[in-house]
């Protein structure tokens, strides 16, 4: 499973595989990540490595966020969606 932590203008979590960690920016309106620092351990399997990718990507693309409930969309500049988080111990 893949994990994301906000805390004061740092990012951190886990694709799934390798950690991560990241700065990021925000605004009313925007939210910009800079490129990450990731761990380089060998992940088990194909579908997990293609999982770790999209996720470490996707980031980069995203322009603003749209907040529901527990849910937290980041979506590129274009409104697609680009990541769902969803707050930890909840479905």
């Amino acid at each position: 499973m893949a994990t994301l932590r906000f805390e004061g203008g740092h990012a951190s979590g886990s694709d799934g595989c390798n950690r991560f960690s990241t700065r990021y920016q925000s605004d009313a309106r925007q939210l910009r990540f800079q490129a990450p620092a990731v761990t380089r351990m060998m992940c088990p399997s194909e579908g997990l490595i293609e999982q770790e990718q999209a996720f470490l990507k996707a980031p980069s693309t995203v322009a603003g966020t749209r907040h529901e409930g527990d849910r937290l969309e980041l979506r590129k500049a274009e409104g697609a969606l680009a990541v769902t988080l969803v707050r930890e111990g909840r479905e």
